[in-house]
C-alpha cells in the first residue's frame, strides 16, 4: 500500500499540486517480534522538514488516509 500512495503522491508532485510537501521514500515499522511490519507513504514540509506518514492500511478502499506527524506514526501500531 506504501508504494501506490507513494506512487499517487510522485504523480500529483509531478504535476505540480504539491505546493508545500516533497515525497520522501516509505518509511517502516515494526520487526515481527515487536509488532507487525508494515511501511508508509511520507510527505516533507519543504519549509519546516517536518514529515509526516499518510497511511491508509486500516481503511477501506476510497477512504481518507490517516495523516499524523512521522515520529508519532513511527511509534504507534500493534
Amino acid at each position: 500500500m506504501s508504494r501506490n500512495n507513494t506512487s499517487f503522491l510522485l504523480i500529483l508532485d509531478q504535476m505540480g499540486l504539491l505546493k508545500h510537501h516533497k515525497v520522501d521514500p516509505p518509511r517502516a515499522r515494526g520487526l515481527l517480534f515487536d509488532r507487525w511490519p508494515h511501511a508508509t507513504a511520507v510527505l516533507r514540509e519543504t519549509v519546516s522538514g517536518r514529515q509526516w506518514a499518510i497511511d491508509n492500511w486500516t481503511h477501506k478502499f476510497g477512504e481518507g488516509p490517516d495523516v499524523m506527524p512521522l515520529d508519532e506514526w513511527l511509534k504507534s501500531g500493534f
